[in-house]
């Protein structure tokens, strides 16, 4: 049966069809693989996205995507792309249209001529981002995970403000954070609108006014846990751990997850409650592949779980 591959862009791309595709290939339903968040990817989460795909008989038999987004590195501002949803359906998993779709991929960002590429792989699709796009290098993100009773106790606590509505997070983000960061990748305010517009994962902001946390309150095999998306700080010293401990306990006590987790790096911020996870212990749980972001670690002043699109 003849392959074809094409480009799909936010008006052309059918969510109820890659959605029933990524149920089969993944062998199971759910939030993450509904038509609503692949509708919600390309359409409305993000500025850009490209996907490719296959299609044999005309049916749609697999695909991979990238975020457009926008990096900065020492004054300069590039366009990058994260690689997400790569899957193919059982019945035509085979190199040959594996490598077809990676290299469709890859024609169309070199088309965008974009080059700083990342993504949250899987072991499998490691080899093959290594191999199509040169995703040479590889480092787990740090991660810190601990348990909040969810009282804070620090003096000015009751100052805390913890916020769920859409408008109010974007309008303390743009307070608080903005665009002031000039290395590493960006969020606009619009930008960020849509990022925690998700209709898949509730996100809530915790903030003291010039400090805030963004966090999502997920179930990861059965278990509640609060994610800690990123940190924003207005000012340049760092906020220290019992502000941060604050935080963590107002966005704890209001979702009900005492048991919270960081992944990333913040050099400005330093997320310090939890404990750090030993490297051993959590294997390639937040695996960060790209070909850019790791030699560039000391230039890059953070790299956050909202900055995947796991998170």
């Amino acid at each position: 049966m003849e392959l074809k591959l094409k480009v799909e862009l936010a008006d052309e791309f059918d969510a109820e069809k890659t959605s029933a595709l990524a149920c089969r290939a993944f062998g199971k339903s759910g939030a993450e693989l509904s038509f609503e968040r692949f509708r919600w990817t390309v359409e409305n989460g993000y500025d850009r996205v490209i996907v490719a795909s296959a299609f044999a008989g005309g049916e749609k038999i697999g695909q991979a995507a990238a975020i457009l987004k926008r990096f900065a590195c020492n004054g300069k501002v590039e366009r990058a792309a994260e690689l997400v949803d790569l899957f193919v359906s059982p019945d035509h998993r085979d190199f040959a249209t594996v490598s077809a779709i990676y290299r469709k991929l890859k024609a169309a960002l070199g088309a965008e001529q974009i080059t700083r590429i990342y993504t949250y792989p899987n072991p499998g699709a490691r080899l093959l981002n290594r191999r199509f796009f040169r995703l040479n290098q590889y480092e787990v993100l740090p991660m810190r995970v601990g348990v909040s009773s969810g009282i804070a106790w620090r003096p000015g606590a009751a100052a805390i403000s913890v916020m769920s509505d859409l408008d109010e997070m974007v309008a303390a983000y743009d307070r608080i954070a903005g665009e002031r960061s000039k290395d590493g990748l960006l969020w606009s305010k619009v930008q960020f609108r849509r990022r925690i517009s998700s209709p898949v994962h509730r996100y809530l902001m915790a903030s003291d006014g010039s400090y805030a946390l963004l966090a999502s309150p997920r179930r990861i095999r059965g278990v509640k846990v609060l994610l800690i998306t990123a940190s924003l700080q207005r000012e340049t010293r760092s906020p220290g751990s019992g502000r941060t401990r604050a935080l963590v306990s107002k966005l704890c006590a209001a979702t009900g997850h005492h048991l919270f987790l960081y992944a990333g790096w913040n050099r400005q911020a330093a997320f310090r409650p939890g404990f750090v996870v030993p490297r051993f212990l959590q294997g390639n749980v937040f695996g960060l592949q790209s070909n850019f972001l790791v030699s560039h670690k000391d230039e890059v002043p953070k790299v956050e779980l909202i900055d995947l699109d796991y998170g």
